[in-house]
This record gives C-alpha cells, sequence and structure tokens, in this order.
C-alpha cells in the first residue's frame, strides 16, 4: 500500500510540474503573434511616399482650418490600385495643437485629399514619418537624398531634431498626420521646398 500511494504522489507531482510550466511558453508565443497582427492591420494599406510642400506654414499665423498643399515627388500606386501620378497635389489643413505634445511652438498637420489633374479628388489618409530640407546641406561633400522614408513597419514616429531644432511626433492611424514641435521661444515656421515622407492610403468610408 505504502509503494502504491508512494507512486500515486511522485505521478501526482510530475503532472504539477508539466501543468505549471505549459502556459506560460504558450501564452508568450500568443502575445508575440497577436502583437504582430495588429501592426499589420493598421500598416496594411498604406505605401510610402514624398511630398514637397507648397507653401510656408507659421504657426502663429496659421490657425486651425488653414489649408495647405504639397506635391508629390514621384508616382504613387496604392494598395487598392489607385495611382497618384508624379505632381499630383495632396491638400491639407492645421489641426487643433496636440495637448500631449510639449513644447514653446507646435504645428498639427492632417492631409485630406489628393487632387489629380481634371478635378478628380481622392479622399486619403496620410501620417508624416519624416523631413528635410533639401537647401540645408550639412555636409558639402554629401549630395542631398530626402528624408527617411517609411520602413512598413513602425506605427509611432518620434523624431528629435527632425529639421532645424524641429521635433516630429506622429501615429500611423492617428487623427492628425503628425506634430511638429520646437522647442525655442520663436514661432515655429515651415519653409516652401520642404520634404515630407508619408505613410500614404486612400482613406477608408466609414
Amino acid at each position: 500500500m505504502k509503494i502504491r500511494n508512494s507512486l500515486m504522489i511522485s505521478l501526482s507531482s510530475a503532472c504539477l510540474i508539466l501543468v505549471g510550466t505549459q502556459p506560460s511558453g504558450a501564452q508568450d508565443s500568443g502575445a508575440g503573434i497577436d502583437s504582430t497582427a495588429a501592426v499589420s492591420h493598421v500598416t496594411a494599406g498604406l505605401v510610402p511616399a514624398e511630398v514637397e510642400l507648397n507653401n510656408t506654414l507659421d504657426a502663429r499665423k496659421d490657425q486651425p482650418g488653414a489649408a495647405f498643399e504639397a506635391t508629390l515627388k514621384s508616382t504613387v500606386h496604392l494598395k487598392d490600385g489607385t495611382e497618384l501620378p508624379k505632381g499630383a497635389v495632396l491638400e491639407g489643413k492645421v489641426a487643433a495643437a496636440d495637448a500631449n505634445s510639449k513644447g514653446g511652438s507646435q504645428l498639427s498637420l492632417v492631409f485630406t485629399d489628393a487632387k489629380l489633374k481634371g478635378g478628380k479628388v481622392i479622399p486619403i489618409q496620410a501620417t508624416i514619418v519624416g523631413l528635410a530640407d533639401p537647401i540645408v546641406v550639412t555636409d558639402s561633400n554629401s549630395a542631398y537624398d530626402g528624408p527617411a522614408a517609411w520602413n512598413g513597419n513602425s506605427t509611432q514616429i518620434d523624431l528629435t531634431g527632425a529639421l532645424n531644432n524641429v521635433d516630429l511626433h506622429s501615429t500611423i492611424g492617428g487623427e492628425n498626420s503628425g506634430t511638429l514641435v520646437s522647442p525655442g521661444k520663436g514661432s515655429l515656421k515651415l519653409s516652401s521646398g520642404i520634404r515630407l515622407s508619408l505613410a500614404l492610403g486612400e482613406k477608408s468610408a466609414n
């Protein structure tokens, strides 16, 4: 009887060890898959694009609702098959300042439409993922190669000193295309000719 009881206790202990160790590994694996799937869902309909700002924006003068335009530097094929040709104009407006962004001066922007030749207007969603000034060259021996393009994976963009002491904060799928923040005392300005990298897609109907 004692031998039988000892065997039962040993088997019970072994089962407890197996049960205790198995769920942890399975749960970790599942969490990784869910995280990847979430990022993929947010970025699935977007492609990289580069535009040039057509007009100067001043945080002190341009209030929420002020319009701006930017021109595509090369032809872009959206995931739904829509072609936006080189030279197409992307329209946007100044949005309300982001209360979560701290800085001396801010500009929140949102792209709304792509305007094609012939008058066709396509609603778009776009997130600013990088910016650069082709006029400012830090190394005289280096050619300007544009702002860093979106890699298709990042969903949160936080770039310190992205442009002339200007920080960039944006979220793929966020309400705004991006918020630019200057820690200085002067008004933040974006000159015409500034290049912006975008994660771009057609806006889905709600």
